[in-house]
């Protein structure tokens, strides 16, 4: 990040707190609440297994709480959260929920954190299926991200999803839905590997230029936006190739990328990559952030494209001019790339990420997928034609990637 920034400040609750080793403070945050308090923690399926440190946590937790401890396969359903609620209830009050693991278990432990203060079932509160407004009530809820990619840590809403030919990928959302503390620790990211780095660090750098490129976003939080953007594009190839000359930098960074994609997110709204995962994750369960990582590079590059060829749009000449800065802004980091955003649009082949058409998207599920799809924010109107084009382009690899 080129200039600092008060996280807490920015994103108007308290508690942020970043740095290695950071996150061994939150056990005595926890005892601030009570003298024994019964702590939900909401993990990833193999969260622990994969981290060292997230084992340490929550040893450490056990010795001053009472847990109950519940995991989040993929990612989480209205009937998760319907079933921990039953869990939950069944054995009694609960002072707090702590989430620790990637986007999917933030998700799971924020929308169990404010439903549990709801009584009917969790589909009822989700926007576009739901008929009910949600109160905005919420348990204490801590956030330890172990990847860096969806920035919910930052975010007001979590997202539940039913894929399937009539599912479903919806939001539980109320502004008053803050955390009430997130710590970015590096070393909880350490153990991730290359193609989970890769694909989190796609979806936060997607997540950060539709909300930086949005039309809704305000002029204080693009500059910081931008920076971010700058600060994911210079760390991230070197993590995953594992050449960064100070990884525990490096992690911290992309953590910080994260959240502030999170914050994008709530308060720019985002464009057409998230356009269409949304309805892909609906209909097809693959991990949000590969699907990010694939569509990033045909987004970014129909983007530009539509903007060029379309300079009297309404909001064309700001956004190009953004993009030319933030391309000179690129440059010095892509010293073996003439076009930093070319080179952006090659990451998910050159860290040999599948394409989507590999793990599960099929073309007969692109007539759903266009239905339900959209470009949100972005200043470019790609529209049906374009969008059918990018998911023509998840079609698997002749004889597979080389």
């Amino acid at each position: 990040m080129d200039r600092m920034v008060d996280l807490s400040q920015l994103a108007g609750f308290d508690h942020v707190f970043t740095g290695r080793d950071c996150a061994k403070s939150l056990p005595d945050w926890i005892l601030s609440l009570a003298d024994r308090p019964t702590v939900t923690l909401v993990t990833g399926a193999q969260t622990i297994e994969r981290s060292e440190m997230a084992q340490d946590l929550i040893c450490r937790l056990a010795l001053v709480a009472k847990l109950i401890h519940l995991r989040v396969g993929g990612e989480p359903s209205d009937e998760w959260v319907d079933a921990a609620r039953k869990e939950v209830r069944a054995m009694g009050d609960t002072t707090c929920v702590v989430s620790i693991g990637g986007g999917s278990a933030l998700d799971a432990g924020k929308a169990l954190a404010a439903l549990l203060c709801e009584k009917a079932p969790s589909i009822e509160y989700l926007e576009g299926v739901g008929f009910r407004n949600p109160s905005g009530k919420m348990l204490p809820w801590f956030a330890l991200p172990t990847t860096a990619g969806t920035g919910s840590e930052a975010s007001t809403n979590a997202v539940l999803s039913r894929p399937g030919s009539t599912g479903f990928k919806r939001s539980l959302r109320h502004p008053a839905y803050r955390p009430s503390g997130v710590w970015l620790d590096p070393n909880l990211t350490a153990t991730c590997t290359p193609a989970v780095i890769a694909s989190c660090g796609m979806d936060a750098f997607t997540q950060l230029f539709e909300a930086w490129s949005s039309t809704q976003v305000p002029a204080d939080l693009a500059e910081v936006l931008e920076d971010a953007l700058v600060a994911v594009y210079r760390h991230l190839p070197s993590l995953v190739e594992g050449t960064a000359t100070d990884p525990t930098h490096a992690r911290e960074a992309l953590l910080i990328a994260a959240f502030l994609s999170g914050l994008g997110l709530t308060r720019a709204g985002l464009g057409t990559a998230h356009g269409l995962a949304g309805p892909i994750g609906a209909v097809v369960p693959i991990a949000h952030g590969l699907v990010c990582a694939r569509l990033a590079g045909p987004c970014l590059r129909e983007t530009v494209e539509w903007l060029r060829a379309n300079p009297q749009g309404r909001h064309a000449t700001k956004a190009l001019g953004k993009m030319t800065r933030l391309r000179e802004r690129l440059a010095p980091y892509s010293p073996g790339s003439t076009d930093a955003f070319a080179d952006i649009q090659g990451w998910a082949d050159r860290w040999e990420l599948p394409r989507l058409g590999e793990v599960g998207l099929h073309p007969a599920h692109h007539p759903g997928v266009l239905r339900l799809a959209s470009d949100r924010n972005s200043p470019a109107q790609l529209g049906p034609t374009v969008w059918k084009a990018i998911l023509a382009e998840q079609k698997p690899f002749p004889g597979g990637l080389k």
